[in-house]
């Protein structure tokens, strides 16, 4: 029994465009699922963005900064009067 080539032909086509749908199916679900989890992670990430811009902006705008002033004192050291006058 022989099957025109015009009918495998056919039934060729149709399987290629069944498993190419498949795989296009599956790349992009997978795809989607990433974009997706990328969002959510970007949106969590610009939350704690902005948590700690306002912390930052509430915590410059209660102290105003100054220069911090030194709490070590100069230190004199006693003058040098070598040689002593009478130790010669």
């Amino acid at each position: 029994m022989m099957v025109p080539i015009g009918v495998l032909v056919i039934v060729q086509v149709v399987v290629f465009a069944v498993l190419a749908f498949v795989l296009k199916r599956l790349v992009l679900s997978d795809t989607l699922k990433a974009v997706a989890q990328l969002r959510q992670v970007e949106a969590e990430v610009g939350h704690k963005e902005e948590a700690m811009r306002r912390r930052l902006e509430e915590n410059s705008n209660a102290k105003t900064w100054r220069p911090r002033k030194s709490r070590a004192r100069r230190v004199r050291r006693p003058k040098r009067n070598w040689p002593r006058p009478g130790l010669r």
